[in-house]
């Protein structure tokens, strides 16, 4: 499976474990002082992500309700993405949460309902994805995504070299975006004596708090700078004539290849057959991966419609591969990230029971 494919889904998961802490917090407690029981759970709640640090939110979500699975979850993501990628998950939750704050407004009680609205400040995601993207899209990183591919003696080796350099980008991006504010309008409900926050609003704070997450991690390169990062023991050449050794990096699958300038079903059909060797796709995920090419969305569903894949079949590879390189994942989350991609319910629950879930 491709790096760039891992860390994706690595990300992916990421989010997913954040919202199950978030959703795990937003259980308020009992007591009389309705308005302060739930300014209390919102102040917990949302000043976890201050300054976060893995540790902070893995204590956050079992403190405020969550289950330690779902504290494991969380830290499993963080360990891969340090263990495989060099990237230390501290620092990274530091840039995407730099500035961050929250307020609220007078919480009204109406009954057994409570509203207030929620404003989350973070940086402009937005701004920072764009400026990454830019780079990622430059000559720059496309020498060093190559060079890397030529010397680099093993896959971690790889990894780390091109990962780092892109997120130290990342870092540089965030720090000089601007701030945003997002406005959720927040509701919670009277169950006997406690307060919970309707999955609706935790769901729109899970949005405006991961948003940096989904936005930034996203990006993809106009290019297309696909390194696939295969090593063998035999010491033999790779397929660029080079070689080093006991681990020997295959850089011969380093597609380059530019945005298509005019788009045709016969081209269309052709990159989807490229992509379906060296990844897994649901129909729809395939047809916005080639509308990203820059073909129309016509030919993109001819592709396809004609590239023979078995959909259920490339939802069973793309779950054995979350439970690969990601692990940790429930069988309710697993589906529900599938579904993401773009697969059916029928499809998503038959891959979550091809992987033992």
């Amino acid at each position: 499976m491709l790096a760039r494919t891992r860390i994706r889904t690595s990300l992916a998961a990421l989010a997913a474990a954040l919202v199950a802490a978030l959703l795990a917090m937003s259980l308020a407690g009992c007591g009389n002082n309705s308005k302060q029981v739930i300014g209390e759970d919102l102040d917990a709640t949302l000043g976890a992500f201050k300054d976060p640090t893995v540790e902070s939110l893995e204590e956050a979500a079992v403190t405020l309700g969550g289950s330690q699975e779902d504290a494991d979850s969380l830290g499993g993501t963080f360990t891969l993405l340090e263990d495989e990628f060099g990237i230390d998950a501290d620092e990274l939750l530091h840039a995407l949460y730099l500035d961050y704050d929250y307020s609220y407004s007078d919480i009204v009680i109406d009954g057994s309902t409570a509203t207030t609205t929620v404003t989350i400040t973070t940086k402009d995601y937005d701004a920072a994805s764009s400026a990454l993207q830019d780079y990622v899209n430059g000559t720059d990183f496309v020498t060093l995504v190559l060079d890397a591919a030529t010397t680099a003696e093993t896959e971690e080796e790889y990894n780390q070299t091109v990962y780092q350099a892109l997120f130290e980008e990342l870092y540089a991006d965030l720090e000089a975006a601007d701030t945003m504010a997002t406005d959720v309008e927040v509701t919670y409900e009277l169950d006997g004596d406690t307060w919970s926050m309707t999955e609706e609003s935790a769901d729109g704070l899970a949005s405006a708090l991961l948003s940096g997450v989904t936005t930034i991690f996203d990006t993809e390169s106009d290019g297309d700078v696909d390194v696939d990062v295969d090593t063998t023991d035999d010491g033999t050449d790779t397929d660029d004539g080079t070689a080093t050794g006991d681990d020997v990096v295959d850089a011969g699958d380093v597609d380059t290849s530019p945005e298509v300038e005019e788009s045709s079903p016969e081209g269309a059909a052709a990159q989807a057959q490229t992509l379906l060797k060296s990844d897994h796709y649901s129909y729809e995920g395939l047809i916005d991966m080639l509308e990203f090419y820059g073909y129309t969305t016509e030919d993109a569903m001819y592709a396809a419609d004609t590239c023979g894949a078995d959909w259920t079949e490339q939802a069973d590879l793309m779950a054995a591969d979350y439970m690969e390189y990601v692990g940790g994942l429930s069988r309710e989350e697993l589906i529900e990230q599938l579904e993401y991609e773009g697969f059916t319910d029928e499809q998503a629950e038959h891959a979550a029971d091809s992987v033992g879930l």
